[in-house]
């Protein structure tokens, strides 16, 4: 008698337990106990532990380029410039590519994407590299090379954060974006050291070499990453799928703002890595190892910008949270802008870089939020094209570089991004709840959700 009573109960309860087998996204499949394994929650899943790895291997690569770059444009033309043109450049590659790299995100598989441009990186480094051994580098060689990079890293952007959000989900989309942008921090302290290390005493053929086997590790973390959901790809041509994600972005009041805010933000916030190797060496007076320093002090802030940030990944008003990083990123620029102490450069590096990881990671999160599956990539494609404006940006700081200093520089594009967020505030009063919930794509409705596991909760039809 007493065993038929107690089945139905043990039957009741058993849909409530998602199998172990299959977890959702960004459920929570895994509690950790302790203090800092729920600060840093999105590391208990196995693929996304994968992709960070990844992560900071492409940082590794790309603060080493960015500071090489510069570097070498400097000594080639001694112009502040031609090291923002060539900044711009690249920027023009993101700006060109970025709407179509978004549509093939959506296309094809995610993780190949990543391989595939990561080997084309490296292909790029070791033929400037041998170019710099045989004494045969011209200034069209750096343009070539500069807007190849550029349409390469318009790619690697939404791919690699499509490819988180599929990996954990919408409930801990902030928490892994701003442990990824702690990626780049934590890159780019040794990144920033090497490089200058490299260049100092060994020359700038070698710190291409390095940059090449740094690339040609970086896509093996990918292979062992295992997606659970495939998206269906998009019908029709390729410029087709591209102006339905216009179309679907304009549509968004919240996106609309947003994408363009991003775009004010990377053209006069960001472009103060293009500006660096100016400060350091004419306003600073400190060389290449200055200079290297010099950017991971500002990594140091990113570092606590990821602490923050996964710390406050639970926080519902994200769309709040964008415009206060935003506007200490602009107080933090202008005040490095005045500085000629290096010491005081050094802190003001470190406020500069934990505001604006603190800006991008949000921002990348409420993006995702907002955007429908089968769009997701091509939002995430026109929020790379975003990106393009911070070498563009260096390219307007070298012309104010050239007619005044690059300090007052830095400094009128930490007043603009504090004007932006004037702006921002006042045009769009439902800023504060933008990102709460994820939108619902009314034609994937009607079709069973592939991302709910078996048994689960949201298969139970709610009682009217």
């Amino acid at each position: 008698m007493t065993t038929p009573q107690q089945q139905p109960s043990q039957d009741s309860e058993a849909p409530q337990i998602p199998p172990p087998a299959r977890p959702d996204p960004g459920d929570d499949f895994y509690r950790p106990t302790s203090r800092l394994g729920r600060l840093f929650i999105a590391l208990t899943n196995r693929d996304f532990r994968f992709i960070w790895v990844f992560y900071i291997l492409n940082y590794l690569g790309m603060t080493m380029e960015m500071l090489a770059m510069g570097w070498m444009v400097l000594e080639i033309t001694d112009s502040a410039f031609w090291v923002g043109g060539m900044a711009g450049l690249r920027g023009a590659g993101q700006v060109l590519f970025g709407v179509v790299a978004g549509v093939i995100v959506d296309r094809f598989n995610r993780r190949m994407i990543l391989v595939v441009v990561q080997l084309a990186r490296a292909v790029i480094y070791l033929l400037l590299a041998v170019l710099l051994f045989a004494e045969g580098m011209e200034l069209w060689h750096i343009m070539v090379s500069t807007l190849l990079l550029g349409m390469l890293m318009a790619t690697v952007l939404p791919s690699g954060e499509a490819l988180i959000y599929d990996t954990v989900g919408p409930r801990r989309i902030l928490n892994a974006v701003a442990i990824t942008h702690g990626a780049f921090s934590i890159a780019r302290i040794p990144g920033s050291i090497l490089a200058g290390f490299l260049i100092d005493e060994v020359g700038l053929g070698y710190c291409y070499v390095a940059m090449t086997v740094v690339m040609l590790f970086a896509p093996i973390p990918i292979l062992f990453v295992k997606t659970k959901y495939q998206r269906s790809s998009p019908s029709g041509s390729i410029w087709k799928n591209a102006r339905e994600g216009l179309a679907y972005a304009s549509r968004s009041p919240a996106i609309r703002t947003l994408l363009l805010f991003s775009s004010v933000v990377e053209l006069f916030g960001f472009s103060y890595f293009v500006m660096l190797p100016v400060i350091a060496r004419e306003v600073l007076d400190v060389g290449a190892s200055g200079l290297g320093y010099l950017s991971a002090a500002g990594s140091i802030g990113g570092v606590l910008a990821m602490v923050v940030m996964a710390a406050l990944s639970e926080s519902r008003s994200k769309g709040l949270l964008v415009a206060i990083t935003a506007a200490a990123a602009g107080v933090s620029l202008f005040l490095f802008g005045f500085s000629s102490w290096y010491a005081a450069s050094l802190v003001l590096s470190v406020f500069v870089g934990l505001c604006l990881t603190s800006y991008d990671a949000t921002m990348g999160a409420i993006l995702q939020l907002l955007s429908i599956d089968r769009m997701r990539g091509r939002i995430l494609g026109l929020y790379s094209l975003t990106f393009g404006f911070t070498p563009l940006g260096g390219f307007v700081s070298g012309i104010i570089a050239t007619l005044t200093t690059a300090g007052i520089a830095v400094s009128t594009g930490g007043a603009v991004i504090l004007a932006a967020v004037s702006v921002m505030l006042v045009s769009y009063k439902g800023l504060k709840d933008a990102g709460t919930l994820p939108p619902k794509d009314p034609e994937a409705e009607s079709e069973p959700d592939e991302r709910e596991p078996a048994g689960s909760a949201k298969q139970v039809p709610k009682e009217k």
